[in-house]
């Protein structure tokens, strides 16, 4: 299956799924880690005609993980919305709690009836929305994508779902996202990978400026030279990659090559510096 192109691998999954559904078996080429949530599903009783169960929970007074959320938002917003812009579709982009399982922040829209199920407080979980790239990677998978077919409910099929954890103060978040499958590609889950990443780097970084800010004095440093260094360090930690620079810094590729012409910054001499 590995071998045959992205169309035909979406229709042999259809099939496969179809026969998986209807008499209880599993095709070759099937993924591990699919064929194990099939079978799971099945033994739920989940119906692969149905749709996700809405289930909110109260998200006014979620405790002291909101409160880290909202404290970190200026660094948030901006990169999540960026990274709608770079799905450039009619995407969704989820924020997950690891431990609550609840979706705490939604970036994009999708078409009715999906974006129904995909609102602040829902309960995200394999029980509720089957094979699902956010669900399975909330049961221990590192980053997972789930592509058409391979969703259990045929609700979700026309879809392309994928997830990989990041870090809020050394707790675990989830970043998912539910993309088109006509507007997604093989490179949806590495650019969603990319955005943890640089997430991980940037929330760092502000746990660190806050906690030297509260033990030493720090000289006032003039904009134009600190908006110099952040472009230079975030050239330097993405190996001079425009697009995960941007994201970085929160800004589209064109600023971020006005940005470069305006401090004469020479690419090759700041990766190596």
């Amino acid at each position: 299956m590995e071998q045959v192109n992205r169309e035909q691998k979406v229709e042999l999954l259809k099939v496969a799924w179809q026969r998986f559904t209807e008499m209880g078996e599993l095709m070759p080429g099937i993924r591990p880690v699919i064929a194990r949530s099939w079978l799971r599903c099945k033994r739920y009783g989940l119906s692969s005609q149905g749709q996700p169960e809405r289930s909110l929970h109260n998200t006014e007074d979620p405790g002291n993980y909101l409160a880290k959320l909202e404290f970190k938002e200026d660094i948030l917003g901006p990169v999540l919305k960026e990274t709608l812009t770079w799905l450039n579709s009619e995407a969704i982009i989820l924020l997950i709690h690891n431990s609550s399982r609840t979706i705490m922040e939604v970036v994009g829209n999708l078409p009715s009836p999906f974006a129904l199920f995909f609102n602040k407080g829902q309960l995200v979980s394999e029980r509720v929305f089957g094979t699902f790239g956010p669900a399975l990677a909330l049961q221990g998978e590192k980053q997972i994508e789930v592509i058409g077919a391979e969703h259990y409910l045929a609700f979700l099929q026309s879809y392309h779902s994928v997830a990989a954890h990041f870090f809020i103060n050394d707790e675990p978040w989830l970043l998912g996202a539910v993309i088109p499958m006509e507007r997604s590609g093989p490179q949806t889950l590495g650019l969603l990978q990319a955005v943890t990443q640089i997430l991980n780097l940037k929330l760092q970084s502000f746990s660190s400026y806050y906690v030297n800010s509260s033990t030493e004095k720090r000289d006032v440093i003039p904009l134009e030279q600190l908006e110099k260094m952040e472009v230079i360090k975030a050239l330097k930690v993405c190996q001079g990659n425009i697009t995960q620079s941007a994201l970085m810094l929160g800004i589209s590729r064109n600023a971020l090559y006005n940005r470069i012409r305006k401090y004469n910054l020479d690419l090759r001499q700041v990766i190596v510096s």
